[in-house]
């Protein structure tokens, strides 16, 4: 329970509107700019337990504080930190989960594999002038409930819904379980994952939050490949010559997408692409909004399409998407 007192005390001493910090002290109150309170705020409160994240979260939210969330599972690259930077820029407090989510996975050993480096990824974050840093255990995120699936319909009928059963429903317990917690007024998440935000949204939508589900773009390396943890378990050369290739075929396909039938050009990026070595998954065009799948007979690709991919190389599986307006 001290501890608790303690976090408590220390985040009212910091407490930011969008233009002042005020600290009280022996009846006297002091005043502070809120890029100083920024720039000068507490060490960044690491936290493990549920209870400990929504005292200090009761208080931001009394003190009318706009609070931002960052969900990830760690191993984080400078997409992460573009997720943390675009909420600072909108929000006085952000909290940041590192979780390892095993109901999203269906592979147990995609599950063993997957990086973790929960120092270094504290030590980003440091970097970063985060308030939260939320590194909970199992228990804290669902306790002993078991929950019910949502009825996600038909958003999670293709792509990573028909590659990776259960996954989506894994995404939608966790993301929901964290809105719970942290009750933000913004949560924020990588255009990378277009078909999770739109999961994200649905069940957001399903269980009445009322907070913004942000959705920010794609954080690429000078190679054009998406940034994700998982290109740390590529060697040196896919990372840099061959899984650029993804990118590199895609933003042909969207170029050529006004004059070419969609099947003719699946067909091209396919060859494309297990010439290079991948396994390609899937590689299609789908709408933007209901995520309906463009068949390879359809004449006509429309603007409001995107360019969807999942394929392996190395053993290593990598998704992306971009919108056709290259």
């Amino acid at each position: 329970m001290r501890n608790v007192q303690n976090l408590r005390l220390a985040h009212k001493l910091c407490v930011c509107s969008e233009k002042l910090c005020k600290v009280t002290k022996n009846g006297l109150e002091f005043n502070f700019s809120y890029s100083f309170a920024r720039l000068h705020s507490f060490t960044v409160l690491e936290i493990t337990t549920s209870i400990e994240l929504q005292s200090v979260i009761a208080d931001w939210k009394e003190a009318g504080a706009r609070v931002g969330f960052v969900p990830t599972m760690g191993a984080l690259h400078e997409g992460h930190i573009e997720l943390v930077r675009a909420a600072q820029n909108k929000c006085d407090k952000v909290v940041v989960s590192v979780f390892v989510n095993p109901l999203q996975f269906n592979n147990p050993e995609d599950l063993e594999k997957y990086p973790r480096d929960i120092e270094g990824d504290a030590n980003k974050l440091r970097e970063q002038g985060l308030d939260v840093l939320f590194f909970p255990k199992y228990k804290e995120v669902y306790g002993e409930e078991v929950l019910d699936d949502f009825q996600l319909g038909s958003i999670v009928s293709d792509m990573e819904g028909a590659f990776r059963p259960g996954h989506f429903q894994g995404v939608a317990k966790v993301v929901h379980r964290f809105f719970e917690l942290v009750q933000p007024d913004v949560a924020y998440f990588g255009e990378k994952d277009y078909q999770q935000v739109a999961v994200v949204r649905k069940m957001a939508d399903l269980t009445g939050f009322k907070g913004e589900v942000a959705m920010v773009a794609t954080s690429r390396e000078t190679s054009g490949l998406a940034m994700s943890s998982r290109n740390l378990r590529l060697s040196e050369t896919a990372r840099e010559n061959t899984a650029p290739k993804i990118h590199e075929v895609m933003t042909q396909m969207a170029r050529r997408s006004q004059t070419e039938a969609p099947g003719e050009l699946i067909a091209w990026g396919k060859k494309q692409l297990a010439d290079n070595g991948f396994l390609v998954e899937y590689l299609c065009f789908a709408e933007a909004g209901d995520l309906r799948i463009l068949s390879e007979e359809e004449l006509v690709v429309q603007d409001r399409d995107r360019l969807f991919i999942a394929a392996q190389i190395e053993g290593v599986r990598l998704i992306d998407n971009i919108d056709l307006k290259v």
